[in-house]
């Protein structure tokens, strides 16, 4: 397994250290305490919208988009013109079937529509975007039987959990934009939350289904696990429920909740990487655990054999879905982005990490670990505009500012789940004089 013996994980913490000095991190930011006690999620005091952006996210993210820089500009150009052609579009019909990737490929689709109909709203004030939006959510929320709920076991078995949770997401995202709004009633709330409800049953569903079977041939920490735990934690914070938010933030009762899969997913010198990699590999600080996926594999279920050279695009699955569980976490009070664990494991070093392999135009060399990975970096839904998520968080790091300084960054593909990272936490680079 990941976790360490006491000893080595304290002789990990120190060697760590010296490593992140070196290229620059810090190892103890996090705030006093929190690496020994129980994590409190936050209270359900704040209003929505209370997500991936508050209020003032959304002041901040409207100020970019109208205020004359270029670059967000032409980003907001982009977003605009999908939105008015999703008001001339057709209501996309809810996904009814059994089958959970149609499930996921439908509702990531559906839903990135009606959020990016949120968040031209929030820019623009035109109420058509919000009317239009919610009609997409209500349709969804109100099909007979509920989407995502009558899904066959005898298709993608493993896959449950995962494919709901990062299907709703872009829905749970819209609920919480527009839950003020007029044209979310009282009644269509209420509907929507019963959905979501009905949608944690099936994420857990997912989640036992991997600790029953072993985790699929020991696969303890990876990408299905961690959308999991954001799945929850966004319907948690969606629909106001304490219980399930510290069940996927820090609970004895949730093997892999947040505080769990930090330490498990991020690698760090000393940590055991997974046991099948056919070879023993060099463990840097940072790495993802599901680096594994750069060899082709068999053994995990049935006789699905994973594709190779996958390594950076799950990597980075992984790492932003537990930074997006950061960010909910912080805009309701409590901030993990500095939070390093006894390990030392903290989301800044994998981002760092990643971000040299994310440059513009990088080539692999040969040897590397991920040698082989070139051609695929960004086209496996890992698009390196995400870094301007992880830059917000750490605007100090020069790597991710070096990476963002590269971008042409009004031009970038849309993410999954918030879409417009360069609109919803793009920041202003630095001049040369106050570098």
């Amino acid at each position: 397994m990941h976790i360490l013996h006491p000893t080595m994980k304290s002789f990990a913490a120190v060697l760590c250290a010296v490593m992140l000095k070196n290229i620059g991190l810090s190892a103890s930011t996090q705030e006093p305490g929190l690496a020994s006690v129980p994590w409190q999620a936050p209270a359900m005091e704040k209003a929505h919208p209370r997500l991936f952006l508050d209020q003032e996210g959304l002041d901040a993210m409207r100020m970019r988009a109208l205020q004359g820089d270029t670059e967000f500009e032409e980003a907001w150009a982009r977003l605009q013109s999908i939105a008015d052609r999703a008001l001339e579009q057709p209501l996309p019909a809810p996904y009814q079937g059994d089958n959970a990737r149609q499930y996921y490929l439908k509702g990531q689709a559906a839903g990135a529509m009606a959020r990016d109909l949120a968040l031209a709203y929030h820019i623009s004030g035109k109420q058509d975007y919000a009317n239009r939006a919610v009609a997409i959510l209500d349709a969804w929320a109100s099909a007979t039987p509920l989407p995502g709920t009558s899904l066959s076991e005898k298709i993608h078995y493993p896959n449950l959990g995962m494919m709901v949770a990062r299907g709703s997401l872009p829905f749970i995202w819209t609920y919480d934009l527009l839950y003020t709004n007029a044209s979310m009633t009282h009644a269509k709330r209420e509907q929507v939350q019963r959905w979501f409800r009905a949608l944690v049953k099936v994420i857990k569903e997912g989640s036992r289904r991997w600790e029953e079977n072993d985790y699929f041939n020991k696969q303890f920490y990876q990408n299905h696990l961690v959308a999991d735990a954001l799945g929850l934690l966004a319907i948690a914070y969606a629909t106001g429920d304490q219980e399930l938010a510290q069940y996927a933030l820090d609970s004895d009762k949730n093997p892999r909740d947040y505080r769990e899969l930090l330490t498990g997913v991020i690698l760090m010198p000393g940590d055991e990487p997974y046991y099948r990699e056919p070879g023993d590999f060099t463990v840097r600080p940072g790495e993802i655990m599901d680096r594994y996926r750069h060899f082709a594999l068999g053994g995990h279920y049935g006789d699905y054999v994973t594709k190779a050279n996958r390594a950076l695009q799950y990597s980075h699955l992984s790492l932003r879905q537990l930074s997006l569980m950061a960010e909910i976490t912080r805009t309701n009070g409590l901030d993990l982005y500095g939070y390093t664990a006894p390990g030392g494991e903290n989301l800044e070093t994998s981002w760092t990490f990643l971000a040299e392999y994310y440059q513009p135009g990088f080539v692999i060399p040969k040897g590397d670990f991920y040698e082989g990975e070139s051609a695929r970096i960004g086209k496996g839904g890992d698009p390196t505009t995400f870094f301007e998520f992880a830059y917000a968080c750490y605007p100090e790091n020069l790597k991710l500012q070096k990476l963002i300084a590269n971008l042409d960054r009004g031009k970038q593909p849309r993410t999954e789940c918030i879409g417009w990272p360069v609109l919803t936490h793009g920041r202003t680079l630095p001049t040369d004089e106050q570098r």
